[in-house]
């Protein structure tokens, strides 16, 4: 019959091809029970003999059959005969619809319309086996069952389909829909499903099929978002796969611009990775990749394109340049059975497919919300970013960050599966930290856990540098019961977080295998808490009690607060260091170890230049160095900054001098950092900040490595400068037994002879100890160098102090070395208490003629003789600018003088020794000896009175 039933305008072929296309046929009948209507038959020709050319095969007519009803059923059936594409067409203007009972494409048969398809059958409205279905729009009114063998159903331009559903079941079949679909049970068999609706089910059942969404276009990513009321199970050979339908990359689909897309518009430089939870990586000459964004405790976005390569100005045909990012998936189900894999990662070369280029970014791993009662399964969660091509020559682009796993659920015990969510990597390697991309993140919260169990999972390289984000949607502080950072992961909060609960395959250990950074974080009672392969740097780090012991491997500890613990290991290359300071505030490292600390050959306490500021340096905005207590000194341009030794100068000119800063500190017990050197006057020249200051007590000092507080200067790796070096910082040490073959260095910093601006002055070096016969190391506070080397005497920097005291001992040893570099005059120093006549007296004070020396740590430490009488000395604890305030232990001051008599200052010693050009000027007070010897030797120069020996 001619046209389409029932009311047929024309005859003639319904399809095309080598073989001639199927005609139409007309069936009306009041009843058809007992006719075989399998022997009405519109088949398009096929080849004779026989041959596979699916080009050549003819569509399939149609056979319509209607039986005493409104609407009849539609047989598409092409005999087996295979067509390359439909050439079976029903007319329909777009938006138009076509009743029928039900609809029938089989055997090959393929069916494209424009126009909707209403089907009103409750039984088996459509059957697709073995055939392929074409249209705008499909609605199965009243339909139980949707069955598909073998076929594709592809609903043109993304149209609805619709229908409440009882089952809709797939066995090696293609449903291409951009509608919502809602359904009772779905059954994927060897199938899959592209849809960019939500999907809605009572039961899901995924088997050896795959799952998607369409792909991306720039400005539109679709989402894959499923509502499951019972049981969602997906089986080992199955997979929900997103992997590169998130943000496109740089030149994708719909994108002009080299640069990937992201959220609000298209940002990275050339060759950038794509970021989510972590930032890209980049390639050599590029910058920066995108920002992280999103929260780790609510996955709502995709993953960010990579950015095309530098010079490329228009993409090849077909070919995307920055790889795409993850796609977005969200699950909610009473139970998810997981065995297969959902995958949202970002295009790399992990999929050649998808992204083969050399020299531009992967995309970032895209984001995963599961929402469930219970967790079963052996499957795997991945947001991973896409790895960067590198090529032999050096070039490659950046790999893309991890994307963004949250889990919330009542049970998941049952699950043995794995979360991956690493930033991608380069392949072939090695590169560089900065190439490769940041971890993302994997959240976990059981339902009846007041918070929720956080893994920050890198690739295994260590980035050095944060570049994963860790934010929560509520805000505030984060609470979280466990926090795991692995592989090298380097994480950052804005929000303060504390951690409930530690390590669960640690009990009571806490390891961070990577970086954290954070304002705050406190951790409940742990025996240990491990830093390895990364870095730790919290601004206030707290314990609900004093936490046993810490180990520090290969990695940095930036530390800001006083320290408590049984324990401290700095193992592998580790350092313990302080922030850097400014013209407001320097950090002390202050220890107090219990039992033993370790700092093993490789690993330093490294305070060097973390003391007083130099000129403009640090918010300073002078060209003096401060020294003690954030002052200015009274002193000249270029100068370099004093501590226990006086900085070196430059000499006469403009905005120069001949003044050095004044030395300070206590040499008993340091308790400053070293002082700033200054720049030239009246210009912007910087100088080099002083060394910080170290506080360390401890039962057993294990002293390796090197304990550092040098002043900076040209000796350190920090760029070169014209203005003076930093003085050395201080190290008080108070330890029952000193072991190892380590180094205690307080030098001065190093100035440029070139220039001939001053040397910083050594720095001040105080330990007590019960036992030192184990330790062969050394100990010097020297004074600064001018390098490259020349003699500059005036330029050179004095000899700090090196106190040390036994416990045996009364007054303990001074030493004073330079090193053997001479100076043009003593540069080391103590403030003198001078002498003078007893205005008034009392046990314990003495009111003096003169002005004592009021600034930072006073005359503490130091002696005063009273009448001449030197075997008889008191301590000072304290004074005003009139008035020395004596130890009580000493005696009473009143026994010895009366007002009117004389005094004069002491350093009352055990032993003396200077040494190595170091030159000592005591300033007028007296040195007494008390039970040891004074040695001047190697160039060595002593300014005293006459030297006291008891």
């Amino acid at each position: 019959a001619g046209g389409f039933a029932p009311a047929p305008a024309s005859s003639g072929s319904a399809g095309g091809g080598g073989g001639g296309g199927g005609g139409r046929i007309l069936v009306e009948a009041g009843d058809l029970s007992a006719f075989d209507q399998s022997l009405i038959t519109a088949s398009g020709g096929g080849l004779l003999p026989t041959a596979d050319v699916h080009a050549a095969t003819g569509g399939a007519g149609t056979v319509y059959i209607l039986a005493g009803a409104t609407a009849g059923d539609l047989v598409i059936d092409n005999a087996g005969r295979q067509q390359d594409e439909p050439r079976t067409l029903l007319e329909g203007e777009d938006g138009e619809s076509i009743p029928l009972r039900s609809l029938r494409v089989s055997g090959g048969g393929a069916l494209i319309t424009g126009a909707n398809l209403d089907l009103e059958a409750a039984e088996d409205p459509l059957v697709l086996d073995g055939g392929e279905l074409r249209a705008p729009g499909l609605s199965l009114s009243g339909a139980r069952r949707l069955l598909l063998r073998d076929a594709t159903l592809v609903l043109a331009d993304f149209r609805p389909l619709s229908g409440s559903f009882s089952e809709i079941e797939a066995v090696g079949s293609t449903i291409d829909s951009g509608s919502d679909l809602e359904t009772g049970v779905l059954s994927l068999t060897s199938s899959r499903l592209v849809t960019a609706g939500r999907l809605t089910a009572l039961r899901l059942l995924i088997q050896d099929s795959e799952l998607t969404v369409p792909e991306s276009v720039a400005g539109t990513f679709h989402a894959l978002l499923i509502d499951v009321g019972q049981t969602a199970l997906i089986d080992a050979t199955s997979r929900i796969d997103l992997v590169a339908r998130g943000f496109v990359g740089g030149f994708g689909p719909g994108n002009s611009s080299p640069s990937g897309e992201t959220v609000g518009g298209f940002s990275g430089d050339p060759g950038s990775g794509g970021s989510h939870a972590g930032r890209g990586g980049f390639g050599p000459g590029s910058g920066p990749s995108q920002l992280d964004y999103g929260f780790f405790d609510d996955a709502t976005r995709p993953g960010s394109g990579g950015s095309a390569s530098a010079g490329v100005i228009e993409p090849e045909p077909g070919r995307i340049y920055g790889g795409n990012g993850g796609g977005l998936f969200s699950l909610t189900a009473r139970a998810l059975v997981l065995d297969g894999v959902i995958d949202v990662s970002g295009a790399g070369t992990e999929h050649p497919e998808l992204f083969d280029t050399g020299l531009s970014g992967a995309g970032a791993g895209g984001g995963v919300l599961i929402d469930v009662d219970s967790l079963a399964g052996s499957g795997s969660f991945i947001a991973a970013g896409g790895s960067a091509r590198g090529s032999l020559l050096g070039g490659r682009g950046g790999a893309g960050g991890g994307g963004r796993i949250v889990l919330r659920s009542r049970d998941r015990s049952g699950f043995s599966g794995r979360f991956e969510a690493g930033g991608g990597g380069i392949a072939p390697g090695p590169a560089p930290a900065t190439a490769h991309g940041a971890a993302g993140t994997v959240f976990q919260k059981l339902a009846n856990s007041t918070a929720g169990e956080l893994l920050v999972p890198g690739n295994g390289t260590p980035l050095r540098d944060y570049r994963t984000g860790l934010r929560s949607i509520a805000g505030g502080l984060i609470v979280l019961d466990r926090l795991a950072v692995r592989g090298g992961a380097f994480a950052e909060s804005q929000q303060e977080m504390r951690v409930l609960l530690p390590d669960t395959e640690q009990p009571n250990v806490f390891t961070v295998e990577g970086g954290l950074r954070a304002p705050a974080l406190e951790v409940g009672e742990l025996q240990l808490f491990e830093v390895r392969d990364g870095e730790l740097d919290i601004e206030q780090l707290s314990s609900t009690v004093t936490v046993s012991a810490w180990t520090v491997q290969d990695s940095r500890w930036i530390l800001r607060q006083p320290l408590i613990a049984t324990t401290l290991n700095l193992l592998g290359a580790s350092t313990l260091t302080v922030p850097e300071p400014t013209s407001e505030k320097t950090w002390t490292l202050d220890l107090d170890i219990i039992g033993v600390l370790l700092i093993d050959n490789q690993s330093r306490v490294d305070l060097a230049g973390k003391g007083s500021v130099g000129g403009h340096r640090g918010g300073n905005s002078g060209a003096l160095g401060q020294t003690a207590d954030h002052q200015v000194p009274d002193a000249s341009g270029r100068s370099g900054g004093s501590h226990g030794g006086l900085g070196g100068y430059q000499g006469d000119g403009p905005g120069l001098g001949t003044t050095s800063p004044a030395v300070f500190d206590d040499f008993r017990r340091p308790r400053r950092p070293g002082g700033g050197g200054s720049g030239r006057l009246g210009t912007l020249e910087e100088g080099y900040n002083g060394g910080g200051l170290v506080r360390l007590r401890t039962g057993t000092l294990s002293l390796f490595g090197v304990i550092d507080v040098q002043g900076e200067g040209r000796q350190l790796a920090t760029p070169s400068r014209p203005g003076g070096a930093g003085a050395g910082g201080g190290v008080l040490i108070d330890v029952g037994t000193l072991l190892g073959g380590g180094e205690v260095d307080a030098d001065g910093g190093a100035s440029d002879s070139t220039v001939g601006s001053g040397a910083g002055g050594g720095g001040r070096i105080a330990i007590y100890f019960a036992d030192r016969s184990g330790f062969t190391g050394s100990v010097h506070a020297f004074g600064g160098d001018v390098l490259p080397a020349l003699f500059r005497p005036e330029s050179v920097g004095g000899a700090g102090t090196v106190f040390h005291q036994a416990e045996t001992q009364s007054h303990g040893d001074l030493l004073v070395d330079n090193a053997g570099r001479a100076q043009s005059l003593p540069r080391t120093r103590l403030r003198p208490v001078g002498s003078g006549v007893i205005q008034a007296l009392t046990p314990q004070t003495l009111l003096g003629d003169g002005v004592f020396p009021v600034s930072d740590t006073r005359l503490e430490g130091q002696w005063v003789v009273l009448a001449g009488r030197t075997g008889d000395p008191f301590r000072i604890v304290t004074n005003t600018a009139t008035v020395l305030v004596t130890d009580p232990a000493d005696g009473d001051m009143t026994v010895i003088a009366a007002p009117g008599e004389t005094f004069q200052g002491a350093i009352v010693l055990d032993n003396l020794v200077v040494t190595g050009s170091g030159g000592f000027d005591t300033r007028g007070d007296l040195v007494i000896i008390a039970t040891g010897s004074m040695q001047v030797s190697d160039g060595g120069i002593l300014v005293a009175p006459p030297v006291v020996e008891w």
